[in-house]
Order: structure tokens, then C-alpha cells, then sequence
């Protein structure tokens, strides 16, 4: 191919991940060039795994998948020693509950059934299953009334961002329930605790690795189970340090400690290390240092490539980091994250105010130098949204008793004069002060409901 650049190409891997270049193999997968030489050199340097048939089955179990009949579920499976049979039984260790297997097989990529699996496979059981408790990634799996010990977990990964999980209208919440459940049992990442919210109901805390696993799920839950879900917007865990020393974390507004207890606030940092194209590599700083960026390193990588490592604060990358990246490189800079430890800041508790009741879903925080800015930007989302009422809707942003920023929806009007013919002007007044009393009693008594749309939206 003219456009590749297979020597710059082989440099900079060699110098990032320190590798002789006569180990590197310079593989085609569109012309098919050197293909053959893969799998051959993919035996000789990756060890097989270890492992005796003849021993006890013990197997982990690293991923599963309900089918759309009542109970299936598919475990993937990697059987570390021993020989299991089609139509016997396993156990799952954690719950000590025993199923017989109804089929089993290997991926070709698909499933392709087999009448056993041996030491050092990797392959797949259907079980029927009645409760997705029983099912945990990084179980044992072995025979029944074995004496094997457990095998070494799969360590569950610590979420970084965390969102409200309610049901959309029209959606059951039954259904809903089981179909999270299901698939948080199928993604071990992701935390789940009950929550609740005044305007949305009854619903969940979710916490995701980052805003792509968040999506992910959000789409997977609607693909595979068909749910409508409604998702506040995400957060992260601060810290607060308590005048007593305590440490306490917290990762949504409603949580946050009462500012005269707290010495100081917390919150995370991360790493990012980019890779970018030195025609590209102005605009990328100045978004990074516009994202409260901390320049840790600068180096060149071979001919015309950088690499920046910066530490920013987690809150900044929630957002639209990665996708502004992309953007201001034309997608060839890359990017990660590792994590940094936390920083010191100073953060406020901003609540929305509609007709003089607080709104919990939508309580955010806030840092407090960009308080003005937020609190404006979002009565302005608010009002956009709302839909207009027979009386007037006033929205503000309010942080204790201090307005930010407020915003207000004029209310629908009829016209009552419109029928009057002449006559005293007194007539026409006594009909609209008739009609603003009643207003006002309707705003008394009417509660304001706040459209789905706006939690989406924000």
C-alpha cells in the first residue's frame, strides 16, 4: 500500500514498547502478505495452557449470556484441570447449587456443540438457571460434592463514573429489574445499588468504568432486553476530609456533606498519555491545559508523532475529552487514562428550583468558579424543555439560599375579551382579574411536572 509507513511503523513500536525489530512481522491483512507466518509464531511463543484431563474438573466461569428462553443462560467457560461430559452435572461453588448441563461445545467462532471438554479448553455450557444470583463471574465451577478449592477470582474493577438508572415511561419495572440484573451479572464492572428520585420514581445507582461503558450498557440493556431506561447525568466520587480526619466519599449531590463539617474536598485525577500528529499538537494542549491539565512529559515518537502525558482532573474527561480530541486532531491522536490519586478543589452543591420545589434528579456539583456559568447554561436547558403551563414556571439554580440564575416560562393565555362588543371597560377588567385569580390558585395547587426529556438532556 503507497500510504503505509511500515519502517516508522516498526520504530516507534520498538522504541515504546522496547522490542528488537527482527521480532516484529510485517502482516497484511488486506493483501493477505505474511499471514501463514502468524499461527506458527503464535504456537512457538505463547506457552499452551497447563493442565490434566485425568484430574478432578474444575473450571472458571468468565462471561455468560441469557437466551430468550425462561432460565437458559450460556457460561463461557475456561477448564483449568480434568474432563466434563455432556448431560453431566456442575456445580457453581458460591451458590453450592448443582445443574445439569443441556449442552456444551467450543466457539468456531459460533457454537459448536461437543459431547465433552477437556484441560486447557475453552468452551461454553447452556444450564437451566431460575435465579441470576447463582450466577457470578469468576466462580468454580466443578462436580458436584467435589473437594476442589476455589479458584483465584477475577478481580472486579473499581467505577469511575456513576448515573441514576430509572425506568422510561411505558416501561415495566419488574421487567426491568431482571433484565439489569441479568446483565450486571454478565459485566461484573458495573455496581448496582437501589435508588430513588421524587420525579423519576423508584430506580438505581450504576457505576461504569467510563462514559463508553456507560453507553455500551445503556445500548446493550435496550438491544438484548428491549428496555427504555431514563439515565441522569454522570458523576464521579469526591472525597471529603472531615475536620475529625475522617475520609468520606460520596458521588452524587444528595450525599454531599454539609460544607461547615469539611476541612477540604477531594476529588480524582488521571493520567492521560496522547499520541498525536505534530501538525495537530497545538490545539490538543490548549485543550488540555483548558481542562485543567498538568503537563507531565513531552517526547517525540520517530518523525512527526508526540507523545503527551498530562494529569487532569477525572470530572473534565466525563464529558466530551476523548470525542474533542478526535476532533481537533482529525482523528489520529489516541488516548488513555490510568489513575493519578486526587486533588485538592474547592466543589458546591448547586440545587434546581422549580416553583419553589426542589428537583432531586437534577441537584448537581459544581466547582465553585464555575458556578455562574453552569447554573445559567442549565435554567437556559430547562426552559428549552419544559412545556409551557396555564401559569407562570419559574426555574432556578440555587446554591443554599443564593439564586445563581433563573429562568421563566410565560404561561399559555386565553384571550376572555375576545366575545365582549363595546360596553363598559369594566366588564373586560373584571373578567381578567377573574382570570389571574384563578391563575394564581392553579399555581398554589398545581404540581410542575418535569418532562423525562430534560433529564436525558442534561
Amino acid at each position: 500500500m503507497s500510504n503505509a509507513r511500515v519502517e516508522l511503523c516498526k520504530s516507534e513500536m520498538s522504541s515504546m514498547f522496547d522490542l528488537d525489530e527482527t521480532h516484529i512481522t510485517e502482516i497484511s491483512a488486506k493483501t493477505g502478505e505474511n499471514v501463514e507466518k502468524l499461527i506458527p509464531q503464535v504456537i512457538e511463543q505463547v506457552p499452551p495452557p497447563q493442565g490434566n484431563p485425568d484430574s478432578d474438573f474444575v473450571a472458571i466461569l468468565h462471561d455468560c449470556q441469557y437466551l430468550s428462553s425462561p432460565g437458559s443462560v450460556i457460561l463461557s467457560v475456561f477448564v483449568k484441570e480434568g474432563t466434563v461430559n455432556l448431560r453431566d452435572s456442575v456445580c457453581l461453588l458460591r451458590s453450592g447449587k448443582t445443574f445439569p448441563i443441556r449442552e456444551m461445545g467450543v466457539f468456531l467462532p459460533g457454537l459448536q456443540p461437543t459431547d465433552s471438554l477437556s484441560a486447557g479448553q475453552i468452551g461454553y455450557f447452556i444450564l437451566k438457571v431460575k435465579d441470576v444470583e447463582d450466577v457470578i463471574i469468576g466462580d468454580t465451577i466443578c462436580m458436584p460434592n467435589s473437594t476442589v478449592e476455589p479458584l483465584q477470582t477475577i478481580p472486579k474493577p473499581k467505577p469511575s463514573i456513576f448515573s441514576g438508572v430509572f425506568p422510561d415511561e411505558g416501561t415495566d419495572f419488574r421487567s426491568m429489574k431482571e433484565s439489569l440484573e441479568k446483565l450486571v451479572r454478565s459485566d461484573t464492572s458495573v455496581s448496582m445499588q437501589v435508588d430513588s428520585n421524587q420525579t423519576l420514581g423508584q430506580g438505581w445507582s450504576l457505576g461504569f468504568l467510563g462514559t463508553l461503558h456507560r453507553e455500551v450498557f445503556a445500548q446493550r440493556l435496550y438491544q438484548e432486553f428491549g428496555t427504555s431506561i431514563v439515565m441522569t447525568q454522570p458523576s464521579i466520587t469526591y472525597r471529603a476530609v472531615l475536620h475529625n480526619n475522617e475520609i468520606r466519599e460520596f458521588n452524587c449531590a444528595n450525599n454531599m456533606p454539609d460544607s461547615y463539617h469539611v476541612m477540604k474536598w477531594e476529588e480524582p485525577v488521571v493520567e492521560a498519555t496522547l499520541i498525536v500528529p505534530s501538525t495537530h499538537l497545538s490545539p490538543v494542549i490548549s485543550h488540555c491545559m483548558s481542562c485543567r491539565g498538568v503537563q507531565k512529559e513531552s517526547s517525540t515518537l520517530g518523525e512527526g508523532r508526540f507523545l503527551l502525558k498530562y494529569e487532569i482532573p477525572l470530572i473534565e474527561t466525563v464529558t466530551d475529552f476523548y470525542s474533542s480530541v478526535k476532533k481537533l486532531s482529525s482523528g489520529y491522536a489516541t488516548c488513555d487514562f490510568e489513575d493519578a490519586g486526587h486533588w485538592e478543589t474547592d466543589i458546591t452543591r448547586v440545587d434546581v428550583v422549580v416553583n419553589g420545589n426542589r428537583v432531586d434528579g437534577l441537584s448537581m456539583i459544581v466547582r465553585s468558579d464555575v458556578i455562574r456559568e453552569v447554573c445559567t447554561k442549565t435554567v437556559k436547558e430547562i426552559a428549552k424543555l419544559m412545556p409551557r403551563e396555564l401559569y407562570k414556571i419559574i426555574i432556578q439554580c440555587v446554591v443554599g439560599s443564593k439564586v445563581q440564575a433563573r429562568a421563566e416560562i410565560s404561561p399559555l393565555r386565553k384571550d376572555v375579551t375576545k366575545d365582549l362588543y363595546g360596553g363598559d371597560k369594566t366588564r373586560a377588567m373584571k373578567l381578567l382579574a377573574r382570570q389571574r385569580e384563578g391563575k394564581k390558585k392553579l399555581k398554589d395547587k398545581a404540581v410542575v411536572r418535569i418532562p423525562r426529556a430534560v433529564f436525558r438532556t442534561l
